[in-house]
């Protein structure tokens, strides 16, 4: 069973992707995410691991981009970046 939502630690382990690079994407609207803290000084997004993917073939909530941006190595890891 895989869970509902992850939050931006665990999207950045899914995607591949550096920490600071996901919570980036976010911020600017273009990785498909959901702030569960509207109105609060600081914004705190879950992310559905089904969107994850659409959004990373293409289809429907945005597009992604032609070059996923990533820090500069990859990595299942989640990695600070800077």
């Amino acid at each position: 069973m895989s869970k509902a939502a992850l939050d931006a630690r665990e999207a950045a382990t899914y995607l591949g992707m550096c920490l600071s690079k996901v919570q980036r994407l976010s911020h600017a609207g273009i990785i498909p995410c959901r702030n569960i803290n509207p109105g609060g000084k600081n914004a705190v997004y879950r992310y559905s691991p089904a969107a994850l993917d659409r959004w990373l073939a293409g289809d429907g909530e945005g597009d992604a981009p032609r070059v996923l941006p990533s820090c500069s190595r990859p990595s299942r890891r989640v990695r600070e970046c800077t």
